[in-house]
């Protein structure tokens, strides 16, 4: 089984040639959206109402995605509020591999164990731009260029082995999103070969890029917390 973890922005282009892959190849896949709900609890009765009516709303808005789309298909889909969970966790099976291609949340020693292979598609040339939005904050940077890495998922984010990478010219883009789509538009190429090299052994040739070549601010890691201060 081949897991892909993906959201409905950057995940969107990787989630078509994904698809598109498992049904021409007959590969047994699976689909997994995050119904992670970011919003804290309120702490008065009647604010904790609105919250919870909300949180189900909100659920039940994601869990509605591709649905269609997926039943036509016999793909499966998974909605997962917590990755780390046992019940979860107990339907990987020890030969199971999974691909992150944009997720909001983060895999712990005991999630990353349970697969064969656990790898991230990130959008910056790592180890530069680390964490979330990297888009956001090369955009804000004024950088030219970016890029993606595939790397292995390890404890510390974006901090695993590096298996590839490629650059991506910025342009006159000012938009996050855009840039999100650009980079997943060439990094796809990647999970393609990625996903032969899964089901068919076809050798996948390492390729790594200095990255403090093409970026000009030497970033290691922005959050979210640092774009709202400013």
């Amino acid at each position: 089984m081949v897991y892909l973890f993906c959201n409905t922005g950057y995940g969107s282009f990787f989630l078509k040639e994904f698809t598109r892959y498992a049904l021409l190849n007959d590969i047994e896949t699976c689909i997994v959206y995050s119904i992670k709900y970011k919003k804290k609890p309120p702490k008065s009765k009647i604010h904790f109402m609105l919250y919870y009516i909300n949180k189900i709303k909100w659920k039940l808005k994601h869990q509605s995605l591709n649905n269609s789309y997926f039943k036509i298909n016999r793909i499966k889909t998974l909605y997962i509020e917590d990755i780390n969970s046992n019940s979860f966790l107990k339907k990987i099976k020890p030969d199971d591999y999974g691909i992150i291609t944009g997720f909001n949340q983060i895999f712990k020693k005991n999630a990353i164990n349970h697969f064969k292979a656990l790898v991230n598609f990130h959008p910056s040339l790592l180890p530069l731009y680390r964490g979330p939005i990297p888009s956001y904050w090369c955009i804000k940077n004024v950088e030219k260029f970016t890029g993606f890495s595939l790397h292995e998922v390890s404890e510390t984010i974006d901090c695993g082995t590096i298996i590839y990478q490629d650059i991506v010219e910025i342009n006159s883009i000012k938009d996050p999103s855009k840039l999100d789509l650009k980079i997943a538009r060439s990094a796809s190429k990647v999970l393609l070969m990625y996903l032969d090299h899964l089901c068919k052994g076809t050798p996948l040739n390492p390729r790594t890029i200095n990255a403090f070549n093409y970026y000009h601010n030497r970033v290691e890691y922005y959050s979210f917390q640092r774009q709202s201060k400013q």
